[in-house]
């Protein structure tokens, strides 16, 4: 568990399903493959927004629900299952 995003840094979300919270337009499901994605930009005014380089989006979207299921990697080789 992290205790907020840092940009420039890699993470991994270990969730396997979408939360009811989530954006319905599915542009945070990129998360869901469990491969490191690269923080590049965050939101000073919370710990748990975010938007990853690979995410198809330029939002910063907020993680808060699920929040405690992104783990820093250091590899990008690295995988959760």
């Amino acid at each position: 568990m992290i205790n907020k995003f840092e940009s420039g840094k890699l993470y991994i979300y270990k969730g396997h399903r979408r939360l009811d919270e989530w954006n319905d337009s599915g542009e945070m499901d990129f998360c869901l493959d469990n491969k490191p994605h690269k923080c590049n930009k965050i939101d000073i005014h919370s710990p748990a927004y975010a938007s990853f380089n690979d995410s198809g989006s330029e939002h910063v979207w907020d993680w808060i629900c699920g929040f405690d299921n992104w783990v820093e990697v250091k590899s990008w080789k690295e995988r959760f299952k």
